[in-house]
């Protein structure tokens, strides 16, 4: 599957305990679930852009420059992403560690397109790659550091 780092804020579904934000984000295609780090994602926007995350940006496309592929349990999404998943499938979170605004205005879909856009779960690829028996309350690390040019 392509890889772009140019993702769209959907919404913004929970914080975690850690202080953390989860996340839906999309491309153009795709959505994709992802954790805002608290720290540095986070604490680095809010002292570049002197303003909370959440607030107003919804709708705009950041620019991802640092982030981690983080396979988790449908335990863990179910608990952190208010989501009723079941199965075994190993479930990739995109967690971000450093981003920008790419696109200050919100940039909105018409609904026929936003309709369209599939998770990226739902793709015969990714069942491929990804399909793997989960161990129980386990979060499966990564695949290294996934850096934008």
């Amino acid at each position: 599957m392509s890889v772009s780092f140019l993702l769209r804020i959907m919404q913004f579904i929970s914080t975690t305990d850690a202080k953390d934000i989860t996340a839906l984000l999309s491309d153009t295609t795709h959505q994709i679930l992802a954790i805002f780090k608290f720290d540095p994602a986070i604490v680095g926007f809010e002292n570049k852009y002197h303003q909370r995350m959440t607030y107003n940006t919804v709708h705009r496309i950041i620019r991802v420059k640092k982030a981690n592929l983080r396979f988790m349990t449908t335990k863990y999404i179910n608990q952190n992403f208010k989501f009723k998943l079941d199965g075994s499938l190993e479930i990739a979170v995109l967690e971000i560690l450093d981003f920008e605004i790419f696109l200050i205005d919100p940039y909105l879909f018409e609904k026929s397109i936003e309709y369209k856009l599939k998770y990226v779960y739902d793709e015969a690829d990714y069942t491929a790659l990804c399909g793997k028996k989960a161990e129980p309350d386990v979060l499966k690390y990564d695949d290294g550091l996934i850096e934008s040019p």
